[in-house]
């Protein structure tokens, strides 16, 4: 009898995570920053599928020229490492973060406030203004 009622939770415990949905309304979502600064307009994607954040890309687009800031960066066009002291590239920093985001699935458990964000391991880079893009873009987007 036991091993049925143990059974019965196990089963129980498995059917309610399998169909469990996340906090988000399913769709992909975008916000960019107000205005250029230093060159660059921050912007965010976010892909959410049964309610969970499982994407997103952080980038910037470029005030003169036509590619990405991430782009850039991957091609080794933005100078970031060797103009600073900076351990590793922007994208490179950029994907840390945007993983910090699908880990903790919510930008406002990542942003303190008083702006800025709590440490994440890796990441040196301003990248609070991302996180605020990510909020802006999933506002009005809970389930």
């Amino acid at each position: 009898m036991r091993k049925i009622g143990f059974l019965l939770v196990a089963l129980f415990l498995i059917a309610s995570v399998a169909g469990a949905e996340g906090m988000w309304r399913d769709g992909t979502y975008e916000a960019q920053g107000p205005e250029f600064s230093h060159g660059w307009k921050n912007s965010v994607r976010i892909v959410v599928e049964n309610g969970y954040i499982t994407e997103a890309h952080f980038d910037a687009i470029p005030e003169e020229g036509d590619k990405m800031k991430y782009l850039a960066s991957v091609q080794g066009d933005y100078g970031m490492e060797a103009n600073s002291d900076a351990q590793s590239a922007w994208y490179v920093q950029a994907d840390k973060a945007a993983a910090k985001l699908l880990e903790m699935q919510d930008p406002g458990n990542i942003l303190k406030s008083g702006g800025g964000v709590d440490a994440i391991s890796g990441v040196s880079v301003t990248i609070a203004p991302h996180f605020e893009l990510a909020q802006e873009a999933l506002s009005g987007k809970r389930r």
